[in-house]
């Protein structure tokens, strides 16, 4: 073999094959740029009819002189020419505007020839559709199989659709269009279809006859949740584009469903049951009428006649044979039916003398005749095999009832009730003016009224009235308590009395009528009960003070108040005022105490409260020297100096201040007014002196000025005013000097004056006067002798985390701290509170320093602890120390997390002989609390207990039997000692009951059912129910209701499992309850709630014959 011959061919073949290679990655890169040359050469001799506007992914085009299909998105232009071919794909489309302004759409999966004259636009179409528009003066010529179909019109929009076998079908969308064809002229309107046949001629009668078969019309029928329903319907032609709706409206307004489907069946699952459905099938080109069909549910009838427990009277001696009455029944339907069944049997369970009976149309049912006795009646549906039965109603049958019931014992502590009035910052136009569901909101309290339980009672009439004739009550209540807080109160005086109602009597005894006396509690003052005014000039320490101010805080009912004013606090020569508003002022003469109290007035100015407790005000004006002032404070012009311009030019006016911080810039304001609406000139500067050169007017001025730094603002001054003299006449030497000499003398006078005082300061400080001049001892305001803790620990807070806490943690958990306030000493700068553990103050627990007169105590913790306040000044001896007093600070007792039931369901008799299984109390943690103490017992009085100590927020308890029990717990110091009172004890009851039926096929509630829950103690009850379902994993929802129709659901309250705890205060009564599981229902359970907050009242026995 020749070497250098085959590596020459190798060569050859290598070269080869890279240009080939470089060309198809050339091709490939491009998508057709070889082309664009003979693109351009036959665009020159084409002539261009329009251009794409829209486009969307690829579109291919091909002129007819092309080689290959290029894509448009290379086209810049996007220009078309005459006899281009157009190709979009599954999800392409395009938009043409030809240079006339028609515009066509072709479809995905579309091939269409496009060419245009100047009468007329072709189209060619191998495959999908086109839409257009056709103008009044071009018309539109399809070409299929040699035979040309023409469509004009005045703006008709038409939709030309190619399918399978090359059929063309032509829709009208809008208006009217003209169509020639080789067989004439048709006319197509809206909504009409026709199909061009291969021979050019043209069928119109191409709408569908849709004929709906199943579910007939007017049908009702019942199956299963797993179950769907199948729609069928036929046509005489092939359907395109069907669509299915389903509504529960005929209009289809609220549609169910609403499917594109491709045959002439559809099942549909979960349809809404016991409700009116429509349906109808819609197709391209035509739609089948509208038929309706109902779905039957499983919802049970409802007993509405008798209400459970009615009780049917008969007179025995006006029909001695006929010991009974005839009795009507009437229910709510539940599902759609039209024939119900009716059982009543002497037991629940309908087993004995059951009897049954059926309705037809209507939801009624005359028993006639039934002798005495207890009865349980049940309905339900029977259009339809295995429907539910409604949950069973009782009723009664006797003899009219001859014995009355005693009257309850009242239990009201007193006879006259105070309206106190919240503190609530609004003016007394805005109290005055409430409606009388507004006032409501800022009252405290009401009158709570209370009486005895009588046994054998249902319930109780309540009546209260302004008249102890009771002729028109104004409260008439039905009750199941056995107290009573009126709301509806104002100021007046009302009796009331109660009475004891039960089927089983005839009647009750009212109790003797009850006074009830309620007024207002007397307003509370909003003033300060010490002024001290700091003046900086020593002449105005015996000048007239100006106004006081006396607030209070404005009460309800209320129109007018009466103030009463003295120098004396046994008020023998009061200033009296009457007065709309909540405040008054007032002028004193001289500085001093003052005693004043208010009352509340009707529109009538007749008292509605008493008087006030007696209020002091003590003013007292102090002297302080301007220039050794630690603030801000105007120093000249001095306050009601009178200044004297002389001369009509503009004079100079010195404005000097205080200077107490550095680098700071100060800001002044002068005005003619005192609220600075309008100020006439203002300044900046970063001195404590300003000098004013312009013109004031002869009035009163007003001037302030402001601090501002880099990091603080102090406030504007409060406003100082000065007058302004003015003296035009032509200066006189002999005025000057009469005015020099004036001011010289005052000047002197005010010499002295300051002389003296100092030499009386040096007198007091000195040794011998130092007795005279130690502070007053601090005098405590409503000492406080005991503190309950309350606590604010994070709810997500874990149990471990919360032992290992260090003790200092607790004091930011707590929700509030004690504040104690003592009297303002006179001179006092600071004070010293000393707190400690014993009487002599030898364990101190805190000592600290105070500027004001109160302390907050934020280290507080568990104990007995003795407190003590001392004063102090830099000048003179610090005071004595107040008198000791004592605190007992408590930890308020845990709040409980369980449930007050625990309920054993056993499926037969004989498991119930077994032990209750334990059970778990739990509680919420509290501050400093390391641990907790349980009291468990039979009874309320804890005479017998058993007692659990524990460091966890639960305990396991085990009990013998079941039965009711009682509990309480408090919380314990490291060293076990309890840190604050026991919790108000709550029940707890042990249930083992037998579920009925043993086992279910179908959604059905455990517990409670038909029985008397007693729950006994304070806050939120929890109380237990318990369902059984077929499937196990369903999303429940619980409906709780004090009616058997449900019409107002106290609670709803959703469950994953098949138990659930409500926590809430459930209204005593009988209480009805149901289980909902996406559309099935159980059937309707009910219970009597009954409920002890108050402390234990023995019941009064009555049976008293008539």
């Amino acid at each position: 073999m020749n070497l250098k011959n085959f590596k020459k061919r190798d060569r050859r073949t290598l070269s080869a094959a890279f240009a080939a290679l470089m060309l198809s990655a050339g091709l490939l890169t491009f998508d057709g740029w070889i082309y664009n040359f003979f693109e351009k050469n036959g665009a020159a001799n084409a002539d261009k009819i329009g251009k794409i506007t829209l486009l969307k992914n690829d579109v291919r085009y091909r002129h007819e002189t092309d080689l290959t299909w290029a894509p448009a998105y290379n086209n810049k232009k996007k220009d078309v020419y005459q006899g281009d071919s157009i190709f979009t794909g599954r999800d392409s489309s395009a938009v043409i505007e030809t240079t006339s302004g028609e515009k066509l759409s072709i479809t995905p999966n579309s091939l269409v020839i496009i060419s245009e004259k100047h009468d007329s636009i072709t189209l060619k179409i191998f495959s999908g559709s086109v839409e257009a528009v056709v103008s009044s003066n071009k018309k539109l010529l399809i070409s299929s199989n040699d035979h040309v179909t023409e469509i004009s019109g005045k703006g008709a929009a038409v939709k030309i659709d190619v399918g399978i076998g090359k059929k063309i079908v032509l829709n009208v969308l809008s208006k009217e269009a003209h169509v020639v064809a080789r067989d004439g002229v048709k006319v197509l309107r809206r909504d009409d279809l026709a199909e061009i046949l291969a021979d050019g001629s043209i069928d119109d009668d191409v709408k569908p006859n849709i004929e709906l078969i199943a579910p007939s019309t007017e049908k009702k029928f019942k199956i299963r949740e797993d179950q769907p329903v199948v729609f069928n319907w036929s046509s005489n032609k092939k359907l395109l584009r069907t669509k299915i709706k389903i509504g529960t409206d005929s209009e289809f307004k609220s549609l169910v469903v609403d499917s594109r489907i491709d045959d002439t069946i559809f099942s549909a699952y979960n349809l809404p049951r016991d409700v009116t459905l429509y349906w109808q099938i819609i197709a391209e080109g035509g739609a089948s009428a509208v038929q309706k069909f109902s779905m039957v549910g499983d919802k049970p009838p409802i007993p509405v006649s008798p209400k459970p427990g009615h009780q049917f009277y008969f007179d025995p001696t006006s029909a001695p044979d006929g010991t009974g009455s005839s009795v009507d029944l009437s229910w709510e339907p539940g599902s759609l039916a039209t024939k119900h069944e009716v059982q009543i049997a002497d037991d629940m369970g309908f087993l004995t003398n059951r009897q049954v009976f059926k309705s037809k149309f209507a939801a009624t049912l005359s028993l006639g005749f039934l002798p005495r006795g207890e009865y349980y009646w049940r309905v339900r549906a029977i259009d339809f095999e295995g429907q539910n039965w409604s949950s069973p109603s009782n009723f009664k049958i006797g003899p009219l009832p001859t014995k009355f019931l005693a009257a309850p014992i009242t239990q009201l502590a007193e006879n006259n009730f105070f309206i106190t009035t919240k503190t609530h910052g609004k003016s007394s136009e805005q109290i005055s003016d409430l409606k009388t569901s507004e006032i409501k909101k800022y009252i405290e309290k009401y009158p709570r009224l209370r009486w005895s339980s009588v046994a054998k009672a249902e319930h109780y009439i309540l009546q209260i009235a302004k008249s102890r004739k009771f002729n028109s009550p104004l409260v008439e209540k039905k009750l199941s308590d056995t107290f009573y807080v009126f709301k509806s109160i104002e100021p007046s005086q009302y009796y009331w009395r109660v009475k004891a109602v039960s089927e089983d009597y005839k009647d009750g005894f009212f109790t003797q009528a009850q006074e009830l006396k309620i007024s207002l509690t007397p307003p509370q003052t909003l003033s300060q009960t010490q002024i001290n005014d700091e003046v900086q000039d020593i002449y105005l320490l015996k000048s007239t003070p100006p106004p006081l101010t006396l607030k209070w805080n404005a009460t309800v009912f209320t129109k007018f108040y009466e103030l009463e004013f003295s120098e004396s606090s046994n008020f023998s020569k009061p200033t009296q005022f009457i007065t709309s508003d909540d405040r008054k002022l007032v002028k004193i003469s001289r500085p001093g105490v003052f005693y004043w109290r208010v009352r509340s007035l009707d529109k009538k100015h007749v008292p509605i409260s008493q008087f006030s407790n007696t209020y002091t005000l003590e003013y007292q004006r102090v002297y302080v020297d301007p220039s050794k002032s630690q603030n801000l404070l105007a120093v000249q012009p001095k306050a009601l100096d009178s200044v004297i311009m002389v001369g009509n030019k503009n004079n100079e006016l010195a404005f000097r201040w205080t200077k107490p911080y550095k680098h700071a810039k100060y800001f002044l304001q002068i005005s003619y007014d005192d609220k600075f609406d309008s100020v006439f000139f203002s300044a900046e500067t970063k001195r404590n002196y300003f000098l004013y050169t312009g013109d004031i007017n002869k009035k009163t001025v007003y001037w302030r000025v402001r601090a501002e730094g880099a990091d603080f603002d102090s406030g504007w001054t409060i406003a100082n005013k000065f007058f302004v003299t003015k003296i035009n006449a032509p200066f006189s030497f002999e005025q000057s000097d009469l005015i020099f000499a004036a001011r010289l003398s005052a000047k002197d006078r005010q010499h002295e004056l300051l002389a003296a005082q100092k030499r009386r300061v040096l007198q007091l400080r000195s040794p011998a006067a130092m007795p005279e001049l130690q502070l007053e001892v601090p005098q405590f305001i409503d000492p406080p002798s005991n503190y309950s803790l309350e606590t604010n620990i994070p709810p997500d807070i874990k149990l471990d985390e919360l032992r290992k806490q260090p003790f200092e943690k607790f004091f930011s958990q707590l929700r509030n701290y004690p504040i104690i306030r003592w009297q303002k000493v006179p001179a006092a700068e600071r004070y010293v509170i000393e707190i400690a553990r014993d009487r002599e103050f030898t364990q101190t627990v805190t000592k600290s320093p105070t500027w004001e007169s109160y302390f907050t105590w934020d280290t507080i913790r568990p104990g007995r602890f003795y407190y003590r306040v001392q004063a102090f000044n830099d000048r003179d001896p610090h005071s004595f120390f107040s008198s000791k007093q004592q605190i007992d600070v408590t930890v308020n007792p845990p709040s409980t997390t369980n449930a007050d039931t625990f309920v054993e369901i056993f499926d037969e008799p004989q498991d119930m002989w077994s032990l209750p299984n334990p059970f778990k109390l739990s509680w919420r943690p509290v501050v400093f609390a390391r641990g907790y103490e349980v009291e468990f017992s039979e009874n309320k009085t804890f005479d017998v207990v058993k007692v659990f100590k524990t460091k966890d927020l639960s305990s396991d308890i085990r009990v013998s039997r079941a039965g009711f029990y009682y509990w309480r717990v408090r919380p314990l110091s490291e060293h076990k000692v309890g840190i604050g009172p026991f919790s108000d004890y709550r029940s707890v009851e042990v249930i083992q009951t037998r579920r009925q039926p043993a086992s279910v096929t179908t959604l059905t509630g455990l517990f409670p059912i038909d029985r008397t829950m007693l729950f006994v103690g304070r806050g939120l009850m929890r109380l237990p129910f318990q369902w059984i379902s077929p499937s196990e994993k369903s999303n429940y929802e619980l409906e709780l209701s004090t009616t058997a129709d449900f019409n107002s659901v106290l609670v709803s309250l959703p469950s994953k499992k098949n138990k659930t705890v409500v926590t809430k205060d459930l209204p005593v009564g009988k209480i009805y309850w149901r289980v909902r599981s996406g559309a099935t229902l159980s059937a309707i359970n009910s219970f009597i709630l009954r409920r002890e907050r108050e402390p234990y009242v023995k019941q009064v026995d009555a049976s008293i014959q008539k």
